[in-house]
């Protein structure tokens, strides 16, 4: 006999199961670093700050088998799709620095699973920045 789940009792089991994912193959070792910029009253940058937190991801390279974010201009061979659990707050222009010193930018949010109008997942393009050797 099949199981009947309401609404949120299936988005639960979602997010466990992606849980489970991360768990197996994601790494709990990535740096999310972000900039705030503060504005004076001419609306410049007076000063910024940073925060970072440790996220757990999933962090798959571009390769030429995603042609779509390629031909989009996108990505390029050797950026990254970044994947993390919804309850990361995740946003473009985030720095993600991989377990191997590598930095990446969010550019653009490819993913986010949905149900019931809550986030399961989320899928970011991860542009790899320059060494800075």
């Amino acid at each position: 006999m099949a199981t009947a789940r309401g609404a949120d009792s299936f988005v639960e089991l979602q997010k466990t199961k992606c849980e489970d994912y991360f768990n197996l193959y994601g790494q709990a070792t990535f740096t999310r670093t972000r900039r705030t910029d503060t504005l004076n009253a001419a609306g410049r940058v007076s000063g910024n700050s940073t925060s970072t937190l440790t996220v757990k991801g999933d962090l798959q390279f571009v390769t030429a088998r995603d042609v779509q974010y390629i031909s989009q201009g996108l990505a390029v061979i050797g950026d990254g799709l970044f994947y993390a659990p919804s309850r990361y707050d995740l946003v473009s222009n985030d720095e993600i620095t991989a377990p191997d010193g590598q930095v990446y930018r969010l550019t653009s949010q490819v993913e986010a699973e949905t149900t019931s109008g809550q986030e399961i997942y989320q899928g970011f393009i991860a542009v790899r920045l320059p060494d800075n050797d």
